[in-house]
This record gives C-alpha cells, structure tokens and sequence, in this order.
C-alpha cells in the first residue's frame, strides 16, 4: 500500500484479521500468524475505477441468521456499490447491490446488528435502505434540509431504527426505517431546533449508541466536543469534554426536549456567565495543560474491561483515551 491513503480498516475472524482500503482502489486483507511478527496479505481486490473509492467497510460472522450462515466483509463505494465478499473463500463475491446515484455520493454506512438490513447515506440527504435478505431497496429517506449524511449507526434499542448525523448544528436524528418518521434528534446549536433554513457549520461526525439496557449516546464532532445525551432522563445530558480551547468556566450548558411536528427533540442550550471584573486570584504554579482535541473528533468508542474506558480519535492523528 506503499504510496496511498488508507481510508478504512476494519478488524475480521475474531480480530485474526484485517481489511484495509486504500484511495486508490485496493483493498486488501492480512492475517496475522500465530509465531510470526510479519502479517501475511490474504486477499487483494482491485476495485473498478467507475465504483469510485471505498468509505468504509464492515465485517459481520452472521451464524446462522435469517440470511444464513456468512463470514463477509462488506463496504460501500462513493458511487453507490455496495458489494460484499465471503471472507472464508477469496474472490468470491457473496452480494452486489447498487444504490441509485441519482440520490448523490454514498457518504456514510451501516449494518443492522442482526444482518436483516444496511442502509447508505448520501451527499445530498438520502437515507437508502436495503433489505438483506432479498438484496432489494425498501425504504428511502431524505432529510428535509438534503443536509449531507457524515454518520449512520444502528439503534440498540430500537432495531428498525437508524441513527444519522448530518451537516450543520450538530444534528443527529433518529429515523425509523418502517414509517420513515424522524421519532428523536439531539440538536447542539444556538439556530431554531429543526431550522432548514438557518445553519450553523457545526456537524457530529461520530456517535456511539450505548448497549440496549442503557439510554445513552455519545456524539462528537467538528466543535471539538464530546457530549454525552440522556435520551430518557434530558436534563442528566453534559458535555463530557471541551475542545483544547475551551474555556467552561464562563458558559453554563442547559437540556431540555420539546416535541416539535411529531419528533422528541433534545435541545442543548449554551449561555455566557457574566465576567467577573474582580481580579483573579495569583495562580499557584504553572497553567494546567488543556485535555481538550485540537482538531475535528471523527472517532469515538467505548472500551469495556475491568473498567469503562472511552476513546477518541481526531483528523490530526491524536487518539486519547478517557476513564
């Protein structure tokens, strides 16, 4: 891959493996031996240059679902291919589907966690819904505002849903795939909830559903910020961490939900204290460093062990970790 970009990884078979895609039109699998410190490239695929490039991939070992048994690796193109291929056998392609361009460049992805359906986002506002079962399109949504789609992720709680965050005011919205209602949205931004017309440049480009018996949603994004949103409980919502140059000790941040045209939206309202024009107190030793990103977050997870850990990646190349 020497000479181009990886867009994408993703780990395969029990973390034995991993799919990298690059922007030039590869994409490649490597296995690590048992015993050996040098990977071996298992697969290697060169995509047709009308696909265009790859942005993303996912891996799913389906067992014995309702589509049957499949170890596949799977992606999506900018130019709306959506291919997976059977990981246990190279070169051979387990489903091609084709997403009509008419609905703009693919721009995000995700896969229902029981395998029943994917769904692409697109550069004009398009939710596409596939069902995998019988490779066929069943739903199509588009955001009222045709708001670009920067993130789509399942819902663990609600299986039909999808959860899409657009361009602008840090908007995430939840979408159900069987009536094409918008049931939630969480809204980060100083514009009218549901404003199509007004727009901040604020955009959530990683969100992080938590598992099914909990009721929380970590988003971040090109504000620099982590907020955690209690989807049950609005008022328990914070910001979780400031960007590198925040400055909390002069905002106050307030949740509240209004139910807007049918839609439960969780509003994040930012106020300014009022400066103090006493003079500060002498700082006692030297200024603490900021633990804030200094660039857009475009990665976000939760690790589970011996203890709860959660961690961020930035477009710099900076991934921290949180306790």
């Amino acid at each position: 891959m020497e000479g181009s970009r990886i867009n994408s990884v993703e780990f395969c078979q029990q973390s034995s493996s991993l799919a990298c895609a690059t922007d030039n039109g590869m994409l490649r699998t490597v296995r690590f031996g048992q015993g050996s410190s040098q990977p071996t490239v298992t697969n290697t695929i060169t995509l047709d240059s009308k696909e265009g490039s790859i942005i993303d991939l996912k891996y799913f070992d389906s067992g014995n679902s309702e589509i049957g048994s499949q170890a596949v690796l799977s992606y999506v193109t900018t130019h709306g291919c959506i291919c997976g291929w059977d990981s246990r056998m190279p070169h051979r392609m387990a489903w091609k589907l084709q997403n009509d361009l008419k609905n703009g460049l693919s721009t995000a992805y995700t896969i229902d966690r029981l395998q029943c359906w994917l769904a692409v986002g697109s550069s004009s506002g398009a939710h596409v819904c596939w069902d995998l079962r019988f490779q066929i399109p069943i739903a199509t949504i588009k955001h009222p505002s045709g708001a670009a789609v920067k993130c789509l992720t399942p819902n663990p709680k609600e299986q039909s849903w999808i959860v899409s965050a657009v361009q602008g005011n840090n908007e995430v919205s939840m979408w159900d795939v069987e009536t094409g209602a918008r049931r939630k949205m969480l809204w980060a931004s100083a514009t009218p909830p549901m404003s199509t017309t007004q727009n901040s440049p604020e955009a959530i480009l990683a969100v992080y559903p938590g598992p099914p018996d909990d009721r929380f949603m970590l988003t971040a994004g090109t504000d620099r910020r982590i907020r955690y949103w209690d989807t049950e409980s609005y008022g328990s919502s914070y910001v979780v961490v400031g960007s590198a140059t925040d400055n909390f000790e002069s905002s106050d941040f307030q949740y509240r939900n209004r139910a807007i045209d049918g839609t439960d939206v969780i509003i994040e309202h930012e106020t300014k204290r009022k400066e103090n024009n006493q003079e500060d107190a002498p700082r006692r030793g030297p200024e603490p460093p900021f633990i804030g990103h200094h660039d857009t977050i475009n990665q976000l997870t939760v690790v589970k062990g011996s203890q709860g850990l959660m961690v961020s990646g930035a477009q710099d190349g900076v991934i921290k970790v949180w306790v």
